[in-house]
């Protein structure tokens, strides 16, 4: 999931996200600042959209900053650049406020030939780990336009020096605004011109810039002449420029297409295999007593629900785009015309009120508002949480909910439900039972929600029954909601996540759900107490003799922490008392298999296009750990975990590090997935000769061409749903198989599929190994195939 801010001039020519068919327009946000007029040179307009921005980003700020600003400079063309120098040091002020250490910033400039730019220009190169200014070929040929491109913002005192510097100069040319007008006072250099000078290689970078760019607009300008005096003329390149441009950026050259209309049912079809559940009876628990007949009450976690049978305001809710929101109502879809989500979005809710508190004026007052308060959910966005537990989709729903749906500013018109945050409070079993008896003691007095006569037309689904008479009381503290009718307590139990503290080198992590569990190691996600960032914590539990592996990986992982296709290892601790040691990692989403599995359960294949981008992602990947020196030596799909951009591989237990002088490594075992492994792994050299002095002693040699065979299997799995020796059920019989040099694997022909691949699939699973390609060879035929 992904958020977006926007600040802009608020005027005609406003943001118009609903025209948006790249992402929905919910996960973003405008602003206009704190007087709503979206004038980005006022000092006190940029603190109110960092604020806020910083408030929604855990503190640190957006990845990346675009700002085109500008506005009509006829007639003065030749002063652009002097007419420009309030908006250039307002945007780069406001990037080096909003973007979080190590982000980006790109920002249109013009001409660059005054003290007054180059000194910005010198300054940002001081707050950036580095600068370019590039004029792109789509920008008008004949015009001084440029970017400014800044990767990496420094995070260091001296960076807070040029920012709190940048914000004085901001404010004084907008206290010099009217003076500006009858008299000729102005800030024309922010950086003297000597300390620009010491620095030969930013004056050779800018002067080479400006004559580069001067040239060819020079060029571009002689064009212009050509064409403006032989209309005829036309120049036959465009084409093939534009098809060599994204053939180099790797962009597939495909038309834009509009999203696809779908309806609720066909989001549900996507979630889930039956619909039968969705219109299953509430089990009510109705009072302390039958509360505690729930057998092994340790095994549960519990949340209170404000909403009863009698209300009916808990249920389904989905976004099928476009502003349509619908909600599961009586075995049908009712539409509800008052509410904005992610397009593609299905989740369980309840609507209630709440009291909060509001300043109107210069009072505080006591108002209701309505919310949705999220129990679970199947879909977030194009995310499917449908085989996640509760404790899994349900943290993982507060992170993108309650920060991307419930922020967000749009605005489609007037009458829009102002949806509350989303509160996710957990209870243990004594804390629960504890809330339950102080609710039953307490006085109800609070009427339930009714909708004003002014939202009856478009709300009339939402409104409750008055003949029920059913009264709810509200905790101020938002954290518990019961519903009282005729003295009966009626709450449905719900899942939540029971919370958990763990330290490594003295931070704090709570640890949230688990992710994965293997034989010797639990996988947790867990979230940064300080930075409220999420990470993955690995316990491996060294009593039962994994110290090699666990060790192993770490010393691979810190080798390999500069490679952005392998998994980020950012803290470890071996705990000597308990004998356990703590690996901190990158969090991912689900891994390949789990996806792989989900297809074959409900006989889906991938389509060819996902094929591809999964097997470059996976080359590329371990192209990586072999130009390190490393095989993996168990590459399968669980090894492979989903992130934002694609794959990272991951789990280097029994990862080798193969000398610089040699070309394999020989272990004593041979270890490995059976339906993954290579030959070689399983073949004991030291049988084949009897008067090597090694005779007798096990070795399997392990080459990076063994990771070559298992990517083989993988990618066979991809296209066919099952792996080459998959049909052979005794593991013996299977592993004979594998090992057997005469052994011909079928490769079936299959609608659609070019023979091209078979047959890059069958360079991969050669028995000889000298046969195989290697990864280079591999990402060579794989990219003609793919791009």
């Amino acid at each position: 999931m992904f958020k977006g801010f926007g600040f802009i001039l608020k005027c005609d020519h406003d943001f118009e996200l609903y025209q948006s068919h790249c992402a929905s327009p919910v996960s973003f946000s405008a602003q206009y600042g704190v007087h709503g007029d979206g004038n980005i040179c006022r000092i006190d307009n940029i603190e109110h959209f960092f604020t806020n921005i910083r408030n929604e980003c855990e503190g640190l700020g957006v990845h990346f900053m675009m700002s085109d600003g500008g506005f009509s400079v006829e007639g003065n063309e030749n002063l652009q650049e002097i007419l420009s120098k309030q908006l250039y040091v307002c945007q780069c002020l406001m990037a080096l406020e909003i973007v979080r250490p190590n982000g980006h910033f790109v920002t249109k400039l013009f001409d660059l030939f005054t003290l007054f730019s180059v000194g910005l220009i010198f300054l940002m190169c001081k707050c950036f780990d580095k600068i370019s200014i590039l004029k792109p070929n789509a920008s008008r040929p004949a015009n001084s336009e440029r970017y400014l491109l800044c990767y990496g913002l420094k995070n260091n005192p001296h960076t807070d020096t040029i920012r709190t510097y940048l914000a004085s100069i901001a404010t004084k040319l907008w206290d010099l605004r009217e003076a500006r007008k009858s008299s000729t006072i102005n800030i024309n250099e922010i950086v003297p011109l000597s300390i620009i000078k010491s620095d030969d290689d930013f004056c050779e970078f800018l002067t080479e810039s400006n004559n580069k760019i001067g040239r060819n607009q020079i060029i571009g300008l002689e064009k212009l002449g050509v064409f403006g005096r032989n209309a005829r003329l036309v120049d036959p390149r465009q084409d093939d420029l534009r098809t060599e441009s994204l053939r180099y950026w790797r962009i597939p050259d495909v038309p834009k297409l509009p999203l696809p209309k779908c309806t609720p049912d066909d989001l549900l079809k996507l979630a889930v295999n039956s619909f039968e559940f969705m219109n299953a009876s509430t089990t009510i628990i109705d009072d302390v007593e039958e509360l505690n007949r729930l057998a092994n009450t340790g095994d549960w976690l519990y949340a209170l629900s404000g909403c009863t049978q009698k209300t009916n305001i808990c249920n389904f809710y989905v976004d099928v785009g476009d502003s349509r929101v619908y909600r599961w109502q009586c075995s049908k879809w009712v539409r509800i015309k008052k509410l904005l989500l992610i397009r593609g979005t299905l989740l369980y809710r309840e609507m209630i009120n709440e009291k909060v508190l509001k300043k109107v004026d210069d009072e505080v007052k006591e108002v209701t508002k309505r919310s949705l308060h999220v129990i679970d959910a199947l879909r977030m966005g194009d995310t499917s949480l449908a085989d996640l537990s509760l404790r899994e989709s349900g943290f993982n729903l507060i992170l993108t909910d309650t920060q991307q749906t419930t922020q967000s500013s749009i605005k489609k018109s007037d009458k829009k439900l102002n949806i509350g945050e989303i509160e996710y409070k957990p209870f243990s079993w004594e804390e629960l039972k504890r809330e339950l008896l102080e609710a039953e003691n307490e006085p109800i007095n609070k009427p339930v929600w009714k909708p004003d006569e002014e939202d009856s037309d478009e709300m009339e689904d939402e409104i409750v029954n008055s003949e029920d008479k059913v009264i709810t009381t509200v905790k101020t503290n938002n954290s518990i909601n019961l519903s009282k009718n005729e003295d009966t307590l009626k709450i449905p139990v719900i899942i939540t996540p029971d919370p958990e503290d763990i330290k490594i080198n003295n931070i704090n992590y709570r640890i949230l759900y688990q992710l994965g569990k293997g034989s010797s190691c639990i996988v947790y996600n867990c979230l940064n107490v300080k930075s409220n960032t999420e990470r993955a914590i690995k316990l491996v539990n060294l009593n039962n003799g994994n110290a090699t592996t666990g060790f192993n990986e770490i010393k691979l992982l810190k080798k390999l922490q500069n490679c952005d296709r392998i998994i980020k290892m950012y803290d470890y601790e071996y705990v000597t008392s308990e004998n356990k040691l703590m690996i901190l990692l990158e969090k991912g989403g689900s891994d390949l298999g789990k996806t792989l599995k989900d297809l074959k359960s409900s006989n889906k294949r991938l389509p060819l296009h996902t094929i591809m981008f999964y097997s470059m992602e996976m080359l590329y990947a371990v192209q990586q750990i072999h130009i390190n020196g490393i095989v993996h030596a168990d590459l399968k799909p669980a090894n492979f975990l989903h992130v934002v951009h694609g794959l990272k591989l991951i789990d280097f237990g029994i990862a080798s590090r193969i000398q610089d002088n040699e070309t394999c490594v020989a272990r004593s075992y041979a270890v490995g997935t059976i339906n993954y492994i290579s030959p070689e792994a399983l073949i004991d050299e030291s049988s084949k000769n009897v008067e090597s002095p090694s005779y007798g002693t096990p070795k399997f040699k392990i080459t990076y061409k063994s990771d070559v065979w298992s990517l083989g299997c993988i990618f066979y799995e991809l296209m066919y749903g099952k792996t080459p020796f998959d049909h052979i059920r005794e593991v013996k019989s299977k592993l004979n198989t594998i090992m057997n040099p005469n052994h011909k694997i079928e490769y079936p022909v299959c609608e659609g599929i070019p023979k091209k691949y078979l047959v890059r699939i069958s360079n991969c699973l050669q028995y000889k190994v000298k046969n195989r390609l290697s990864i280079s060879d591999l990402i060579k035929q794989y990219e003609e195939l793919y791009y």
